[in-house]
């Protein structure tokens, strides 16, 4: 800098002259009505941004123009500004190290040798973080610019208006789709992230199609930044905390003059996602549950849909919709200078302490604030879910022995964090050192000592048990036939209501019809035998009439009663159970068979299971309040109608050991009839009121394990 600076004050015709790499891309842009200027470098491919004085600048240096000319010309271009030679000295040396000048022999020797060196100081740096390596591993691939280039004239209809106008459609008939169905699509996400109802496989596959929607969602960013003119050196893959995801350099979007396309470059990702998504969402409503096609398609709507919708497009997050809104907003850098701005900002007014403040103009300030506070929160909400996922996936299933991994996963997601506000304490303490030691500090600071120690020995809360549950009808009864016989006629369907005493279904037996008309013909024989006798008045005869007239009426009366039970009924009022009862027409029923099941639906039974180490907490009458998946908004309320006497054992891998759980019954009233049998969800019973430190002390009792002592 001090040779430059010398030969910006030396005479014009000794002055030294630079010039400005001539392979440099270099295109204007205007954001917000400020012009900058992005330089490409197409050796390095990197960008860098510059200011409207910056580019009258560098766009002096042509190896001719004597370096106080460069001064005086951007000093007339400016005379506002008060540029002077040390800025322009500064601003030369900048462009040195960035390698954007034109090298001598000599600078390029010198400069192979400073890269050869960093190269070697970066990889022992990299070989002494060895575990920051492993938990984000980046690869290039392929450089897919011809690639891209070869397929790109077969699928430019894609980004014609017709082809976009119809995509949106299609997106809003699978929104509508979506909608319909939410409390469903919703139900199987809790229990796919809760790791609830799916297998080792079920994961798997999810994790292959992620892959496959990733390399679309990239194939998009690429190929759109190739449609408006850029090109695309750089494919890769990476692996963030062993997460698969993927790269697609798509840097020369900085230098389109038009803004629109460079939003179309980084919604395309996304857009590519939403199609897979409505595909699936379509196939998913057209597909009966349980078939492969429908469980197939949800794992897509999981893998694109809600990805997209709720991490792509969330500007909170460094991805597409993040990089959509510095381009509105025009910009740089959002997060970490929001962040920075909050975090000086909260030193300055929430702590008091002596921190120089960020100067900015407003409109950016502004910006600052909104976007800081959001993306705090959000982020603060998202640490917290990832860390009851770990704490579902690795304690509820491997207990006190997945602890060492828990805490970890906790140390490597959570250690930075910690440290920064470690270190942002202790320099809180120093400069406040003397409000600390403070008589006023020290007093407060013991009385709440002591009213959080009062506390634990005077409040009292209930104890809490949670588990799951399976909701079934507290009274359930069968339509059985007393005699066998083939359905011949059903009248009802699963889910009807029916009274008493409905006729559900007719049987044929023609048997009993058979049996019935021979003992009718052989009434009318008797009681022609009868009337005989007693017109001849020959007692002893109409006697033995009387008799065995008597026997058939009594053997009439059972056929009767027999055929009379071939026509079904509901033994009580209540909703019809049983799926599709009418695919049993023609089947033939035994005296032991059901046909179909009618409950009391205005009162149900959950059914929960409770682990041994919790059982003692619950007894019969406590209160329960129930969440339901399919009612994620809603909770119901309930009581513990008892325990059963006997555990039921169940093998668990995580454990090492079986595990013992017991069933709770709780009665759950359904007065709108919204609960159906085979609801599940999440319980929590509400048992005894206990002090505070009688609860640490009893949790602590149920957590280590007795043997370990």
């Amino acid at each position: 800098m001090r040779r430059m600076s010398a030969a910006l004050s030396q005479a014009p015709a000794a002055a030294e002259t630079i010039r400005f790499r001539r392979d440099l891309t270099v295109q204007k842009q205007v954001q917000s009505g400020e012009i900058s200027y992005i330089v490409k470098d197409p050796k390095t491919r990197k960008y860098f941004r510059f200011r409207e004085t910056e580019h009258a600048i560098f766009s002096r240096l042509d190896g001719q123009t004597p370096l106080p000319e460069v001064l005086s010309g951007v000093q007339g271009q400016f005379p506002h500004l008060g540029i002077t030679a040390k800025d322009v000295a500064g601003f030369l040396a900048s462009l040195k190290k960035a390698n954007l000048l034109e090298q001598s022999a000599a600078e390029k020797n010198l400069l192979l040798l400073e890269k050869l060196r960093d190269q070697r100081q970066a990889k022992i740096k990299s070989q002494s973080s060895s575990l920051s390596r492993i938990l984000y591993l980046h690869y290039h691939l392929v450089d897919p610019d011809r690639f891209f280039a070869a397929v790109l004239p077969w699928i430019r209809w894609m980004w014609s208006r017709p082809f976009v106008l119809g995509s949106l459609a299609l997106f809003a008939f699978a929104g509508y789709f979506n909608l319909r169905q939410l409390g469903e699509i919703v139900a199987n996400i809790a229990a796919l992230y809760t790791f609830s109802g799916y297998g080792l496989w079920d994961y798997a596959l999810l994790w292959i199609l992620s892959l496959v929607a990733i390399v679309l969602h990239e194939f998009g960013h690429g190929l759109t930044c190739k449609r408006f003119g850029g090109e695309v050196h750089d494919l890769g893959v990476m692996l963030i905390f062993f997460n698969p995801a993927m790269y697609c350099n798509v840097s020369d979007a900085y230098l389109f003059e038009n803004r629109r396309h460079k939003l179309y470059v980084t919604a395309a990702g996304g857009f590519v996602e939403l199609w897979i998504w409505a595909v699936a969402s379509v196939a998913w409503a057209a597909t009966l549950p349980g078939t492969g096609i429908h469980d197939f398609a949800f794992k897509l709507i999981v893998v694109s849909g809600v990805s997209t919708l709720a991490f792509n497009f969330n500007p909170l997050m460094k991805l597409d919709g993040y990089y959509a809104l510095l381009d509105v907003l025009g910009v740089a850098n959002l997060r970490d200078r929001s962040f920075e701005w909050l975090g000086i900002w909260v030193k300055r007014n929430v702590f008091r302490m002596s921190v120089p403040p960020m100067a900015v103009e407003p409109r950016l300030a502004r910006i600052y604030a909104i976007y800081g506070t959001l993306c705090a929160l959000f982020t603060g909400a998202m640490l917290v879910v990832i860390l009851f996922l770990l704490k579902n996936l690795i304690l509820g299933k491997m207990h006190l022995a997945g602890l060492p991994i828990f805490l970890l996963l906790v140390y490597l997601l959570y250690g930075a964090m910690l440290r920064k506000a470690w270190t942002f304490l202790k320099t809180f303490a120093a400069q406040k050192r003397h409000v600390l030691v403070s008589p006023q500090i020290r007093a407060a600071a013991l009385l709440t000592g002591a009213l959080l120690v009062a506390g634990l020995f005077a409040i009292k809360a209930p104890v809490r048990v949670s588990a799951p549950f399976t909701l079934e009808p507290a009274a359930k009864l069968a339509v059985r036939p007393v005699v066998g016989g083939r359905v011949v006629d059903v009248r009802v369907a699963e889910g009807q209501v029916v009274a008493a005493g409905e006729v559900v279904a007719t049987l044929a037996n023609a048997d009993l019809e058979t049996a019935l008309a021979g003992i009718e013909a052989r009434r009318r024989q008797e009681d022609t035998l009868v009337a005989r006798a007693r017109y001849r008045g020959d007692l002893a005869e109409l006697a033995a009439a009387e008799a065995r007239l008597a026997e058939v009426d009594a053997a009439l009366a059972k056929a009767r009663q027999d055929v009379a039970a071939l026509r079904l009924r509901a033994p009580r009022a209540g909703v019809v159970l049983t799926p599709r009862p009418g695919d049993r027409l023609g089947d033939r029923l035994g005296a032991a068979d059901t046909l179909v099941e009618v409950a009391d639906l205005r009162q149900l039974r959950a059914v929960l299971d409770v682990p041994e180490n919790s059982v003692g907490d619950v007894v019969a009458g406590g209160p329960v309040v129930l969440a339901f998946k399919a009612l994620p908004r809603e909770s119901f309320t309930g009581t513990v109608a008892g325990v059963a006497p006997a555990g039921r054992s169940t093998e668990d891998p995580g454990a090492g050991r079986p595990l013992t759980h017991y069933a709770a019954s709780v009665l759950v009233p359904n007065p709108g009839g919204r609960l159906r049998p085979g609801m599940t969800g999440e319980a929590k019973i509400y048992g005894e009121r206990r002090r505070l430190y009688q609860l640490a002390l009893h949790w602590a009792g149920k957590t280590f394990n007795p043997d370990f002592w």
